[in-house]
């Protein structure tokens, strides 16, 4: 590596090795540029996911909750017929 920078510095004055360091920094660059680009797009699948889940959790809350209300007046229904039976 310090080898390849000694030969770049040393044939630099003649503009050989700039193109092969301009390469080399591109390739760099464009593999940051990817890393970033899947950490965003794992990062909002994630959010997807998590926002997903907490609509199905809501859903099922709400689902229970009816069921509940449903049962306490089938009850009381059952209560009042009971009474009016029984009078």
């Amino acid at each position: 590596m310090t080898d390849n920078k000694k030969k770049s510095g040393f044939w630099s004055w003649l503009g050989l090795g700039s193109k092969e360091q301009q390469q080399t920094e591109q390739q760099t660059e464009q593999q940051a540029d990817e890393k970033v680009r899947l950490a965003q797009q794992q990062a909002e699948q994630e959010a997807a996911r998590q926002a997903e889940a907490l609509a199905q959790q809501q859903a099922e809350q709400e689902a229970a909750e009816k069921v509940r209300l449903a049962q306490q007046q089938a009850a009381q229904e059952a209560a009042r017929q009971a009474e009016a039976l029984s009078q």
